[in-house]
């Protein structure tokens, strides 16, 4: 593979092309490929099947051998002869030895002055398989179809140094915190020493969370991704009660509710522990952070057809913070905000939390005098709950001289459903006067902008008058 010292990759390509008078140079395969593999590999990248594959049937492993006669010898630079008079190996099986590993990237081997020069990557291997040095697994595996003469995986601008990689499936950041990103279109924007750009989803915590968006730029020496437009992020937790798969992992199903139009940041794991080897002193990475606005909308169609519109009704959320992502269940989710409820209740200040249902909402009481219903048409007491199955409660509702008790209420932007339970029109013998009426059970529509309140019979008649009469149908407040 070719060494690219500015961006700190390895890249392994069989076609390279410049027109000279350009500023952009191509990677790919050559004439006549049907399929494109082009591959680029962090210089620090450290792969357990690789070390052992090196091996073979040698007694001593070759990289380690290597090292011991570099650190014996006190300089990287070195004539094969004097390498196979160590070794005592024959010069031709040296020669064949030392090739092999010059092609997988960890010597340069001088054919005219028969001389090695061991490249940094074999020390990092050697350390990374004594669990003694840091390293990552970041590779940009590019795979093109195509069936045009040439097919082209990645471009170099040599005036901006960006290089563009096509073809990309997925790259896996870190296998131990289990992140991986899936570039929208394939495609991703290289820039100096691993850094880059993309598009799409993030996968992390072994899937507990799934972020969407645009411009996510990765920043290897931090080991983090700035997230500056995230359109939405969706959450997993597990089962209640929890299940388990053949591996012992817990089983995950997605919170219902996604929260939308974040920005913030991943972070992946600490700088120094790329590799996660040292997982116990990091415990609580990754850490996904948000910064200012983000919202939670319940205009989903499966809740009352998309009754509650984003525009009046949703739950602004504070920045927030979730730590061991690959660990938390849904009792430690929790998102403090704002709601607003298209001026059905007042605005007021809450915490989402994680529901029976696995819907981000929650349950709260009104205040001891009431909540305002529809900028105070009407007045509410008791409990209220918000959730995927729409905003509920179950309480006390009055309006003009009625008072309803339900444990079955539901709030629309426009109007209110209750079946109730006990249910009084109290008598008023001045201005506008209505009779004396209850009932038991009954279903009430109320329209606070008509100032209608329907109330419909549905066992019992209406008891009017103190009792005195009985009315069967319907009533109009």
């Amino acid at each position: 593979p070719m060494l690219n010292t500015y961006h700190n990759l390895n890249m392994d390509f069989e076609l390279l092309e410049w027109e000279i008078d350009k500023n952009i140079i191509t990677f790919g395969s050559l004439p006549g490929t049907a399929q494109s593999q082009v591959n680029f590999e962090s210089v620090d990248m450290y792969l357990e099947s690789r070390f052992d594959a090196l091996q073979g049937i040698d007694a001593i492993h070759p990289l380690i051998l290597i090292e011991k006669y570099v650190n014996e010898k006190g300089e990287d630079q070195f004539y094969v002869e004097d390498f196979a008079r160590f070794a005592k190996f024959p010069l031709v099986q040296i020669q064949h030895y030392l090739m092999n590993l010059a092609n997988k990237g960890f010597l340069f081997y001088d054919f005219g002055e028969e001389r090695i020069t061991v490249l940094p990557s074999l020390s990092r291997y050697v350390l990374a398989k004594s669990k003694q040095g840091d390293y990552d697994v970041i590779q940009f595996n590019s795979n093109v179809n195509g069936n045009s003469l040439v097919i082209v995986n990645a471009a170099l601008n040599i005036q901006s140094k960006d290089l563009i990689i096509r073809g990309i499936n997925k790259i896996a950041v870190s296998d131990s915190q289990k992140v991986i990103f899936y570039p929208r279109g394939g495609e991703v924007k290289i820039l100096k020493n691993r850094d880059f750009m993309f598009n799409g989803r993030i996968f992390a915590g072994n899937g507990r969370v799934n972020l969407y968006g645009r411009e996510f730029y990765f920043k290897y020496d931090d080991f983090k991704v700035d997230l500056q437009q995230i359109d939405s992020v969706q959450l997993s937790v597990p089962l209640k009660p929890p299940k388990y798969d053949l591996y012992d992992n817990p089983i995950l199903t997605r919170v219902k509710t996604v929260i939308e139009a974040v920005s913030g940041e991943l972070i992946i794991d600490h700088p120094s522990n790329k590799s996660g080897l040292r997982k116990g002193s990091f415990p609580q990475f990754p850490v996904f952070k948000s910064f200012n606005d983000s919202y939670v909308y319940y205009d989903n169609p499966n809740i009352f057809n998309g009754v509650y519109k984003r525009d009046g009704f949703s739950f602004h959320l504070e920045p927030f913070e979730i730590d061991s992502l690959e660990s938390y269940n849904g009792n430690g989710l929790w998102f403090a905000g704002t709601f607003k409820s298209s001026d059905i209740f007042p605005i007021f200040n809450d915490t989402l939390r994680l529901q029976d249902d696995y819907s981000l909402g929650f349950t709260r009481v009104a205040p001891e005098d009431g909540f305002p219903l529809y900028n105070g048409k009407s007045r509410y007491y008791n409990e209220i709950y918000l959730g995927n199955n729409g905003l509920r409660g179950n309480g006390k509702f009055e309006y003009l001289s009625s008072i309803i008790y339900s444990d079955d209420i539901v709030f629309y932007p426009d109007s209110t459903t209750l079946f109730s339970n006990a249910l009084t029109v109290n008598e008023v013998n001045k201005g506008i006067e209505f009779p004396q009426v209850s009932n038991t059970n009954a279903y009430c529509h109320y329209r606070p902008y008509l100032d209608r309140l329907n109330i419909y019979q549905t066992e019992d008649m209406f008891s009017l008058y103190a009792g005195k009469s009985s009315f069967e149908g319907n009533i109009l407040l």
